[in-house]
């Protein structure tokens, strides 16, 4: 694939890849990833670890590939079909690619370099850190396909909704609970969350309306009289049956949606 280059590339590159068994290795040979259509190139400055890194592995790993997903860095090559506008050789960005990939089996975060799309990449403001920068990738996905694809909520951070309605974030206080929150704002929802005592601020910060110990069943039909029982949309981060049933009771008595 034709690109623009910053400077002559090495052919091989440290990474951390699936050995024997699956289990997670550094190697120092492990081939340059080749630009594909749409695709940059970056220098690795920063990665992100999140527990789909430590589930692709073993007997759910591609051997031989690259693990992870979250990174960030510096651009060092572009795919010429990018449009000049959207990025520029140097630009500091962050993105997510999808590790492990037997598909694509050289590419992954936990590398000195990687390709990801444009599409999903984005350039890190000077005041963001590339470590800030690297912890928004996989998060970010998870929180806007569960909440404007599964969910369905009539409204996102472009074109908020006229109607503030409550959603339940189960997990407040996770790395895809917070961003969550913050897109519920965004979005002009009204966040209320479960969490332990101990991160009630955290997630207030975010942007809670208002947190409940999940440690509590009984909390459940307490956040039905919170919200007068008009609760409709709820959001589980844990996935756990004790977490599903404890959404399904907080549900308003009209119905509603959870995933």
């Amino acid at each position: 694939m034709e690109a623009a280059t910053m400077k002559s590339l090495p052919i091989n590159q440290s990474a951390i890849i699936a050995g024997d068994a699956g289990v997670l290795v550094l190697t120092h040979d492990a081939p340059l990833p080749s630009l594909r259509s749409g695709m940059i190139l970056v220098k690795t400055v920063a990665v992100g670890i999140n527990p789909v890194d430590v589930k692709l592995s073993g007997q759910m790993a591609s051997i031989g590939a690259v693990s992870g997903c979250d990174f960030s860095g510096i651009i060092v090559a572009i795919s010429l079909d990018v449009p000049e506008k959207k990025f520029s050789l140097g630009d500091r960005v962050a993105g997510v690619v999808p590790g492990m990939d037997s598909l694509f089996p050289e590419n992954g975060a936990f590398a000195e370099y990687v390709c990801a799309y444009a599409d999903f990449a984005w350039r890190l403001p000077s005041e963001v850190s590339f470590e800030l920068g690297a912890t928004i990738g996989v998060r970010s996905l998870i929180a806007g396909y569960a909440l404007f694809c599964s969910l369905g909520l009539p409204g996102h951070p472009e074109a908020p909704t006229i109607k503030p309605e409550y959603v339940l974030v189960y997990g407040g206080s996770t790395s895809s609970g917070t961003m969550m929150i913050q897109l519920l704002r965004k979005s002009g929802f009204i966040p209320i969350t479960t969490c332990s005592p101990r991160n009630f601020q955290l997630v207030e910060e975010y942007g809670a309306e208002k947190a409940f110990d999940y440690h509590n069943p009984d909390n459940a039909e307490v956040i039905r009289s919170y919200t007068k029982s008009a609760l409709w949309y709820a959001v589980d981060c844990y996935c756990e049956e004790s977490s599903m049933e404890f959404c399904y009771r907080a549900i308003g008595r009209a119905g509603g949606k959870c995933e």
